[in-house]
């Protein structure tokens, strides 16, 4: 088999050089260790972000996990207090602040709420993964295989989707790619300045911890402690304990989680709920084989080719550490989540880069069998991704978005409500409310129970405009007349018709008027 560097299979030529035996073990591939060259990163970049930036800015809503970080991170901008995030003036505590402060700056760099901007900073992270893991598979295993390690990287179905969505997910999964390539850089290679990277490391552990709180850092760190101790690398001992290194990611780790507690004492128990009980299944429960499954699909279109590159590389008598790396971060990462009662497909994330590596490596195993031009056919293949992806995602936006009712409906207030009259959002679930929150724009006042407006109401309030559900249209019949005034034009999936969001003006009655 040639070099993998230099081979032929990529451009449409014959192979060359002795043909080797079915069923013996490939030989290692030969490369020049070096970082992919410019045009490479560019058009990784380019695919990627546009892809993803298209997925973004479809114009589909929010859904109510994106709006709760979107929310938070408007009222942080309308506040101008930026310790811990609200919902509704109400303090969001179970989150560290990273997620919102990224999409807070990036609203207000591009001055608008539309939902884009927000979605920003997970476009960016996803690119900045797919770079990061081009340039460590290029640097370990040749530029070519890098080239198409970045390319499966930046379109595999997690990233596609995840990459498009203003949440936390992706930006944990560029901290813990960038923790590892830092840790490769400073302990594989021959590095001018490992301590460099040592600071790299644990300021991506840092930053992850601000993502997500504890499961960040230990998504890789113990990966990275685990390989150092098998493969008995004596100079990372040096490199965790790097001083500057150490105390940076104590900065991080202690400042705002410090900041937090001083000013609400109350989020050491939100912590305390988030993760714990999360781990422990009091916040739910999957089957321990969930992810075993999830997986598989996740890293679609490429999964069967990172099963082919996975037995290749196993095959070669002289593996690459990058291998043994890379099994550490992807194999100690799913018997973390595993381990956790508490799980969700996209949690997986963040372990998924070293799959990308395996896809690249079986990319260029199966291209000397494509008899004509095979990097055309990949590249026919990744256009037509892009297409698809972004066609249907059109489509979902235009005719199929689940929360776009709701969205209408809070776009159409202005022209319903009185401009100086208060809108309060009654016994609203509170997945429907927040999403809702992010598209209204005017002052809003949350109410959980409908028994409890009377005397929440002011004492000469001859009217009040209410967001409630119309099975909530009973209850206000106390207080006054109930006419509706609008509604959504649809539910969500699992809703019934009791459950549609209505617009009501109620006209309260002189006798049920409050005092």
């Amino acid at each position: 088999m040639p070099p993998h560097d230099d081979a032929e299979g990529m451009t449409g030529a014959p192979p060359q050089g002795p043909r080797r035996h079915r069923g013996a073990p490939a030989p290692p591939p030969a490369h020049t260790p070096r970082p992919l060259d410019g045009r490479g990163l560019a058009l990784i970049a380019l695919f990627g972000g546009s892809l993803l930036l298209a997925l973004a800015a479809s114009g589909k809503s929010f859904n109510y996990h994106e709006a709760r970080y979107a929310q938070g991170a408007r009222e942080m901008l309308e506040r101008g207090s930026w310790l811990v995030p609200t919902i509704g003036e109400r303090p969001r505590l179970q989150k560290p602040p990273l997620v919102y402060w990224s999409m807070a700056t990036a609203m207000a760099a591009f001055g608008s709420e539309r939902e884009w901007p927000a979605r920003l900073p997970s476009v960016a992270a996803s690119v900045l993964v797919a770079i990061l893991v081009a340039d460590l598979a290029a640097r370990r295993l040749g530029p070519r295989l890098g080239l198409l390690a970045g390319l499966a990287q930046a379109s595999s179905v997690y990233v596609l989707v995840s990459g498009q969505l203003a949440d936390p997910d992706m930006l944990l999964t560029a901290a813990v790619t960038a923790g590892m390539w830092s840790f490769a850089r400073g302990t594989l290679d021959a590095a001018p300045s490992p301590r460099r990277f040592a600071l790299g490391f644990w300021g991506a552990a840092g930053l992850a911890f601000l993502v997500k709180g504890p499961i960040g850092p230990a998504l890789f760190v113990p990966a990275a402690l685990l390989f150092a101790a098998l493969t008995r690398r004596r100079a990372s001992v040096a490199f965790f304990f790097d001083p500057r290194g150490l105390a940076l990611f104590a900065l991080l780790v202690v400042a705002w989680p410090l900041a937090a507690y001083l000013s609400y004492p109350g989020i050491l128990d939100a912590w305390l709920e988030e993760n714990v009980s999360r781990f422990r299944g009091e916040l739910g429960r999957s089957s321990p084989l969930f992810y075993l499954y999830t997986a598989p699909w996740m890293v679609l279109p490429w999964t069967p080719f990172a099963i082919v590159g996975a037995v290749s590389a196993w095959r070669e008598p002289r593996r690459d550490a990058v291998w043994g790396l890379s099994a550490a971060w992807l194999g100690l990462g799913l018997a973390i989540l595993s381990a956790s009662a508490g799980k969700h497909d996209r949690y997986l994330a963040p372990i998924l880069p070293p799959v990308a590596l395996l896809a690249g490596r079986g990319l260029l195993d199966v291209a000397p069998r494509i008899r004509r031009r095979p990097a055309a056919v990949l590249a026919g293949v990744l256009a037509a991704e892009w297409v698809i992806a972004a066609g249907l995602q059109q489509l979902v936006a235009a005719r199929f978005d689940a929360y776009g009712p709701h969205r209408d409906l809070a776009r159409r207030l202005p022209g319903k409500v009185p401009p100086q009259s208060p809108l309060l959002v009654v016994a609203v679930p509170n997945n429907v409310r927040t999403q809702l929150l992010y598209y209204v724009r005017q002052p809003a006042k949350i109410v959980d129970d409908p028994a409890t407006l009377g005397s929440m109401l002011a004492s000469d309030a001859a009217e009040a405009w209410i967001l409630t559900p119309a099975a909530a249209h009973g209850s206000l019949t106390r207080l006054g007349t109930v006419e509706v005034v609008d509604r959504a034009a649809g539910t969500l999936a699992h809703q019934r018709d009791a459950d549609r969001l209505t617009l009501v003006h109620l006209r309260i009655g002189a006798e049920r008027r409050p005092g």
